[in-house]
């Protein structure tokens, strides 16, 4: 993992072993990405500036979302609490903010840490003028919020929806993305199984029309597009992409289909249902996941990084990084 505190982790853990328990329970086991679904309104966004979250952030609470049925909008407990407490027609406080029993979830983010240098010996470090000599370092803390569903008496802001890319566009849309790529290259051919080839560093693709719908077709492409990201964004070299089973290609691919289910939400595409023949590959999935929890988090940050650079023409957007609570 980054550099987060041990505090963090402890809470990321728990947030994945809570989201891996709800997945049990639901739907036969199904990933929550891996459902019928299509974004109307917003995705994860905080109350206290309207913005969205990225990253990690984004991919985790829309998962939550998904599974409990959530509004898409987050608030800190004391901001629910000063926001939503009203009075009655004696004057009398009325209870508004986060219900009894409700539990939060982590936004992580980063925190820039200054402290004095050292030398080697632990001796203070100063500058010439006499000042101290100051370093610092990034680490990464966890904020619990609540989506407004969790709230008694919750106040929904006014925010027209905005028009989905793909509703407004159709195809085009996801065509503009993909040829913003300049050294990705597509073979499509009748008779191919969906696949990225490292050996030749292509993305290769059944044609469009042996496809059920468009939405099933667009899904394997970003699924595949994302493994065409893996080695350019730090994922895994080309010579050592290892074999299917191995721990690390379980890892990938679940990266690859996190991604995919991202990239279609951002669009507004339905995701159709997982048919009953992929069943086994979701429980291969949620056995990697319980032995490795943290896969959930890191596999939701990678994903929400390929995302980010492949819908910006294949370099990162240029944004805060600090996140909104």
């Amino acid at each position: 993992m980054a550099n987060y505190s041990s505090k963090t982790k402890e809470i990321m853990s728990a947030a994945v072993e809570r989201i891996l328990a709800k997945i049990k329970e639901s739907d036969g086991g199904k990933l929550p990405w891996q459902r019928g679904f299509k974004v109307v309104g917003v995705g994860p966004r905080s109350y206290a500036t309207g913005e969205l979250y990225r990253g990690g952030n984004w991919a985790l609470l829309y998962a939550v979302q998904m599974l409990y049925g959530y509004s898409g909008y987050w608030i800190s407990f004391e901001r629910a609490k000063r926001d939503f407490e009203t009075v009655d027609t004696d004057g009398n406080k009325v209870y508004g903010g986060v219900r009894k029993g409700e539990k939060g979830w982590p936004v992580i983010f980063p925190v820039n840490v200054s402290y004095q240098a050292e030398d080697k010996r632990g001796n203070k470090q100063f500058n010439a003028d006499g000042s101290p000599t100051m370093t610092s370092y990034t680490t990464y803390r966890a904020h619990m919020m609540f989506s407004l569903s969790q709230c008694e008496r919750p106040v929904y802001p006014e925010i027209e929806d905005a028009e989905l890319p793909y509703a407004a566009e159709g195809d085009a849309a996801i065509d503009a993305i993909i040829k913003a790529l300049s050294d990705l290259t597509i073979i499509e051919e009748y008779g191919r199984t969906p696949a990225y080839s490292p050996a030749t560093d292509v993305v290769y693709m059944p044609a469009k029309a042996q496809y059920n719908s468009t939405e099933e077709y667009y899904s394997d492409l970003f699924h595949e597009v994302t493994h065409w990201t893996g080695e350019r964004l730090g994922r895994f070299s080309r010579e050592n992409w290892k074999n299917e089973g191995r721990e690390d290609y379980g890892y990938e691919e679940l990266v690859a289909e996190t991604a995919s289910m991202i990239a279609l939400a951002k669009l507004g595409i339905n995701k159709p249902e997982i048919e009953a023949g992929n069943a086994a590959y979701v429980q291969n999935w949620m056995a990697a996941l319980e032995n490795n929890p943290e896969w959930l988090w890191l596999a939701a940050i990678d994903a929400a990084k390929a995302v980010d650079w492949i819908f910006n023409g294949g370099q990162f957007p240029e944004y805060d990084t600090t996140e909104s609570a």
